[in-house]
């Protein structure tokens, strides 16, 4: 038998999967890059969450949070931890 797991598994840290996990925090390991969307451009990070390395797409506020608390070079952000909350805004989580 084979498993269905790792096809099914994103290389994206969701809100789906931290909703599924009781481990909420990561911690930064690139710089990041910025990566076009169909949103536009968002800043992209890799970070080491539940022990795999994933991409974390950054939204305003969340480039707000890690500015104010590191600084506004990147570089000075990997090796540091950053927890995710999820809530609603406009119905959408």
């Amino acid at each position: 038998m084979v498993s269905t797991a790792e096809a099914l598994e994103s290389k994206y840290v969701s809100v789906d999967l931290v909703k599924r996990n009781v481990k909420r925090d990561a911690v930064i390991l690139t710089e990041g890059e910025y990566a076009l969307t169909d949103y536009g451009r968002k800043l992209s990070l890799l970070v080491d969450y539940l022990g795999k390395q994933l991409t974390l797409r950054l939204n305003k506020d969340s480039v707000k949070s890690l500015d104010t608390a590191y600084g506004s070079d990147t570089k000075s952000w990997v090796g540091r931890r950053v927890f995710f909350t999820t809530y609603n805004v406009k119905g959408k989580e």
